[in-house]
Protein backbone atom coordinates (compact mmCIF):
# COMPACT_ATOMS: atom_id res chain seq x y z
CA UNK A 1 0.00 0.00 0.00
CA UNK A 2 1.58 3.62 -1.32
CA UNK A 3 1.87 6.73 1.42
CA UNK A 4 -1.39 8.12 -0.49
CA UNK A 5 -3.08 5.15 0.44
CA UNK A 6 -2.43 5.18 3.75
CA UNK A 7 -3.44 8.85 4.58
CA UNK A 8 -6.63 8.58 2.93
CA UNK A 9 -7.67 5.49 5.08
CA UNK A 10 -10.25 6.55 7.96
CA UNK A 11 -8.52 6.89 11.38
CA UNK A 12 -9.90 3.87 13.78
CA UNK A 13 -12.01 4.62 16.11
CA UNK A 14 -11.23 3.43 19.73
CA UNK A 15 -14.26 2.25 21.29
CA UNK A 16 -15.78 3.42 24.83
CA UNK A 17 -15.75 0.53 27.22
CA UNK A 18 -18.82 0.27 29.84
CA UNK A 19 -17.41 1.37 32.03
CA UNK A 20 -16.19 4.49 30.87
CA UNK A 21 -19.38 5.09 29.89
CA UNK A 22 -20.95 4.29 33.55
CA UNK A 23 -18.73 6.65 34.20
CA UNK A 24 -19.37 9.76 32.17
CA UNK A 25 -23.43 9.05 32.88
CA UNK A 26 -22.21 9.44 36.71
CA UNK A 27 -20.87 12.25 35.90
CA UNK A 28 -23.36 14.08 33.95
CA UNK A 29 -26.02 13.12 36.89
CA UNK A 30 -23.86 14.92 39.40
CA UNK A 31 -23.53 17.76 36.87
CA UNK A 32 -27.36 17.96 36.79
CA UNK A 33 -27.85 17.59 40.56
CA UNK A 34 -25.31 20.43 40.96
CA UNK A 35 -26.87 22.88 38.48
CA UNK A 36 -30.36 21.86 40.08
CA UNK A 37 -29.24 22.43 43.43
CA UNK A 38 -27.36 25.79 42.74
CA UNK A 39 -30.15 27.36 40.91
CA UNK A 40 -32.67 26.27 43.75
CA UNK A 41 -30.20 27.68 46.43
CA UNK A 42 -29.72 31.23 44.59
CA UNK A 43 -33.55 31.08 43.74
CA UNK A 44 -35.04 32.58 46.80
CA UNK A 45 -32.13 35.16 47.86
CA UNK A 46 -32.55 36.82 44.14
CA UNK A 47 -36.00 36.74 44.55
CA UNK A 48 -35.74 38.26 48.35
CA UNK A 49 -33.64 40.96 46.83
CA UNK A 50 -36.27 42.17 44.32
CA UNK A 51 -38.53 42.86 46.47
CA UNK A 52 -36.31 44.53 48.85
CA UNK A 53 -35.43 46.59 45.63
CA UNK A 54 -39.39 47.15 45.06
CA UNK A 55 -40.09 48.01 48.28
CA UNK A 56 -37.31 50.61 48.46
CA UNK A 57 -38.28 52.18 45.50
CA UNK A 58 -41.87 52.49 46.09
CA UNK A 59 -41.69 53.29 50.09
CA UNK A 60 -38.29 55.87 49.71
CA UNK A 61 -39.25 59.56 49.07
CA UNK A 62 -36.44 61.87 47.62
CA UNK A 63 -33.96 59.51 46.21
CA UNK A 64 -30.73 61.12 44.32
CA UNK A 65 -30.51 59.86 41.18
CA UNK A 66 -27.49 57.72 41.56
CA UNK A 67 -29.19 56.00 44.85
CA UNK A 68 -32.26 55.46 42.01
CA UNK A 69 -29.58 54.18 39.10
CA UNK A 70 -28.03 51.74 42.24
CA UNK A 71 -31.60 50.23 42.59
CA UNK A 72 -32.51 50.07 38.94
CA UNK A 73 -28.98 48.19 38.54
CA UNK A 74 -29.65 45.70 41.37
CA UNK A 75 -32.70 44.79 40.20
CA UNK A 76 -31.46 44.59 36.83
CA UNK A 77 -28.77 42.36 37.88
CA UNK A 78 -31.30 39.96 40.02
CA UNK A 79 -33.63 39.60 37.13
CA UNK A 80 -30.69 38.50 34.84
CA UNK A 81 -29.29 36.51 37.54
CA UNK A 82 -32.98 34.30 37.49
CA UNK A 83 -33.14 34.08 33.69
CA UNK A 84 -29.64 32.71 33.47
CA UNK A 85 -30.39 29.83 36.33
CA UNK A 86 -33.94 29.32 34.25
CA UNK A 87 -31.60 28.75 31.28
CA UNK A 88 -29.25 26.45 33.00
CA UNK A 89 -32.23 24.65 34.84
CA UNK A 90 -33.74 23.93 31.10
CA UNK A 91 -30.30 22.50 29.48
CA UNK A 92 -30.32 19.68 32.67
CA UNK A 93 -33.64 18.24 31.44
CA UNK A 94 -32.03 17.57 28.09
CA UNK A 95 -31.02 14.55 28.26
CA UNK A 96 -28.13 13.96 25.69
CA UNK A 97 -30.16 16.20 23.25
CA UNK A 98 -33.62 14.40 23.83
CA UNK A 99 -36.35 15.50 26.24
CA UNK A 100 -39.54 13.93 27.91
CA UNK A 101 -42.17 15.07 26.76
CA UNK A 102 -45.67 14.79 28.46
CA UNK A 103 -48.20 15.33 25.02
CA UNK A 104 -51.78 16.04 25.17
CA UNK A 105 -54.04 17.81 22.74
CA UNK A 106 -54.04 21.68 23.60
CA UNK A 107 -55.22 24.50 21.78
CA UNK A 108 -51.68 26.11 20.44
CA UNK A 109 -53.79 28.96 19.27
CA UNK A 110 -55.08 29.70 22.84
CA UNK A 111 -51.45 29.01 24.27
CA UNK A 112 -49.70 31.25 21.77
CA UNK A 113 -52.38 34.17 22.72
CA UNK A 114 -51.39 33.19 26.32
CA UNK A 115 -48.29 33.39 26.11
CA UNK A 116 -48.01 36.91 23.73
CA UNK A 117 -50.43 38.37 26.56
CA UNK A 118 -47.85 38.00 29.35
CA UNK A 119 -45.11 40.13 27.68
CA UNK A 120 -47.86 42.60 26.88
CA UNK A 121 -46.21 44.85 29.82
CA UNK A 122 -42.63 44.49 28.64
CA UNK A 123 -43.63 45.58 24.80
CA UNK A 124 -45.52 48.82 25.92
CA UNK A 125 -42.34 49.92 28.04
CA UNK A 126 -40.41 49.21 24.91
CA UNK A 127 -43.50 50.76 22.47
CA UNK A 128 -43.09 47.82 20.34
CA UNK A 129 -46.56 46.92 18.42
CA UNK A 130 -46.99 43.04 18.70
CA UNK A 131 -49.48 41.69 16.08
CA UNK A 132 -51.45 38.02 16.54
CA UNK A 133 -52.28 36.02 13.60
CA UNK A 134 -53.90 32.88 14.98
CA UNK A 135 -57.37 31.09 14.03
CA UNK A 136 -59.70 30.72 17.00
CA UNK A 137 -58.92 27.41 17.76
CA UNK A 138 -56.11 25.16 16.55
CA UNK A 139 -55.19 21.74 18.21
CA UNK A 140 -51.78 19.88 18.59
CA UNK A 141 -50.83 16.88 20.09
CA UNK A 142 -48.06 18.93 22.12
CA UNK A 143 -46.00 18.78 25.71
CA UNK A 144 -47.81 22.44 26.38
CA UNK A 145 -45.05 23.75 28.77
CA UNK A 146 -42.01 22.67 26.90
CA UNK A 147 -44.25 24.84 23.66
CA UNK A 148 -44.87 27.62 26.12
CA UNK A 149 -40.77 28.27 26.74
CA UNK A 150 -40.35 28.02 23.02
CA UNK A 151 -42.36 30.50 22.39
CA UNK A 152 -41.25 32.32 25.48
CA UNK A 153 -38.10 32.14 24.59
CA UNK A 154 -38.64 33.27 20.64
CA UNK A 155 -40.64 36.16 22.10
CA UNK A 156 -37.80 37.53 24.78
CA UNK A 157 -35.68 37.18 21.57
CA UNK A 158 -37.63 39.22 19.81
CA UNK A 159 -38.24 41.75 22.66
CA UNK A 160 -34.41 42.07 23.22
CA UNK A 161 -33.43 43.09 19.53
CA UNK A 162 -36.05 45.18 18.45
CA UNK A 163 -35.51 48.74 18.91
CA UNK A 164 -38.63 50.90 20.63
CA UNK A 165 -40.78 51.56 18.22
CA UNK A 166 -40.75 48.51 16.65
CA UNK A 167 -42.73 45.67 15.27
CA UNK A 168 -43.25 41.66 16.36
CA UNK A 169 -45.93 40.01 14.07
CA UNK A 170 -46.54 35.82 15.15
CA UNK A 171 -48.79 33.64 13.07
CA UNK A 172 -49.98 30.25 13.64
CA UNK A 173 -51.75 28.18 10.84
CA UNK A 174 -52.88 25.45 9.66
CA UNK A 175 -50.69 23.25 6.88
CA UNK A 176 -51.62 19.88 6.04
CA UNK A 177 -50.66 17.31 8.61
CA UNK A 178 -48.52 20.25 10.41
CA UNK A 179 -48.86 23.37 12.14
CA UNK A 180 -46.86 26.44 10.54
CA UNK A 181 -45.68 28.70 13.61
CA UNK A 182 -43.69 31.89 12.35
CA UNK A 183 -42.06 34.86 14.57
CA UNK A 184 -40.80 38.44 12.50
CA UNK A 185 -39.45 41.57 14.12
CA UNK A 186 -37.97 44.54 13.06
CA UNK A 187 -35.24 44.47 15.27
CA UNK A 188 -31.16 44.15 14.16
CA UNK A 189 -31.42 40.42 12.32
CA UNK A 190 -28.96 37.65 11.92
CA UNK A 191 -26.21 37.77 9.17
CA UNK A 192 -26.47 34.97 6.70
CA UNK A 193 -23.03 33.66 7.63
CA UNK A 194 -24.28 33.22 11.59
CA UNK A 195 -27.29 31.15 10.60
CA UNK A 196 -25.51 27.85 10.13
CA UNK A 197 -24.51 28.31 14.16
CA UNK A 198 -27.62 30.23 15.60
CA UNK A 199 -28.69 26.94 16.98
CA UNK A 200 -25.36 25.79 19.03
CA UNK A 201 -25.14 26.10 22.63
CA UNK A 202 -23.65 29.27 23.99
CA UNK A 203 -23.42 30.79 20.48
CA UNK A 204 -24.26 34.23 20.22
CA UNK A 205 -24.16 36.16 16.96
CA UNK A 206 -21.34 39.25 16.63
CA UNK A 207 -24.03 41.98 16.58
CA UNK A 208 -25.50 40.57 19.97
CA UNK A 209 -21.83 40.36 21.59
CA UNK A 210 -20.42 44.52 20.16
CA UNK A 211 -24.07 45.59 21.11
CA UNK A 212 -24.06 44.58 24.52
CA UNK A 213 -27.22 42.17 24.70
CA UNK A 214 -27.78 40.35 27.79
CA UNK A 215 -27.36 36.75 27.30
CA UNK A 216 -25.51 33.33 27.28
CA UNK A 217 -26.48 31.95 23.72
CA UNK A 218 -28.55 29.04 24.82
CA UNK A 219 -32.44 30.01 24.34
CA UNK A 220 -32.46 29.03 20.77
CA UNK A 221 -30.49 25.50 21.54
CA UNK A 222 -33.43 24.69 23.64
CA UNK A 223 -36.20 25.99 21.58
CA UNK A 224 -34.52 23.61 18.83
CA UNK A 225 -34.30 20.51 21.01
CA UNK A 226 -37.72 21.13 22.10
CA UNK A 227 -38.81 21.24 18.67
CA UNK A 228 -36.96 17.90 17.22
CA UNK A 229 -38.68 16.66 19.98
CA UNK A 230 -41.61 17.17 18.68
CA UNK A 231 -40.70 15.59 15.79
CA UNK A 232 -40.92 19.07 13.74
CA UNK A 233 -38.11 21.44 12.19
CA UNK A 234 -37.11 24.97 13.07
CA UNK A 235 -35.37 27.37 10.18
CA UNK A 236 -33.77 30.76 10.20
CA UNK A 237 -35.09 32.74 7.40
CA UNK A 238 -33.24 34.87 5.54
CA UNK A 239 -34.46 38.41 5.09
CA UNK A 240 -33.35 41.73 4.66
CA UNK A 241 -34.46 43.49 8.02
CA UNK A 242 -34.88 42.02 11.20
CA UNK A 243 -35.74 38.20 12.16
CA UNK A 244 -37.64 35.10 11.29
CA UNK A 245 -38.12 32.05 12.51
CA UNK A 246 -40.09 29.33 11.46
CA UNK A 247 -41.39 26.26 12.92
CA UNK A 248 -43.58 22.97 12.27
CA UNK A 249 -45.11 21.11 14.51
CA UNK A 250 -47.00 17.59 13.78
CA UNK A 251 -50.73 17.55 14.47
CA UNK A 252 -50.84 14.95 16.31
Amino acid sequence: MDATAQQTMPASKTPVSSAALRDLKKSNKLKDEFIAITVHNQKTPLIIIQGYVDLVQKETKNLSDMQKHALEEIEKQSKRLIEINSRLLSVTKLHGDVIALKKETVDLAELTRDVAASFVVKLQNKRIRLVIDTPEQLTAKIDCEWIREVWENLLSNALKFTPEGGKITISVKPKGQTIMCQITDTGIGIDKQEIQNIFAPFYRTQDALTGGYDGIGLGLYIVKLIIKGHNGKIRIVPSHKGARIQFLLPKN
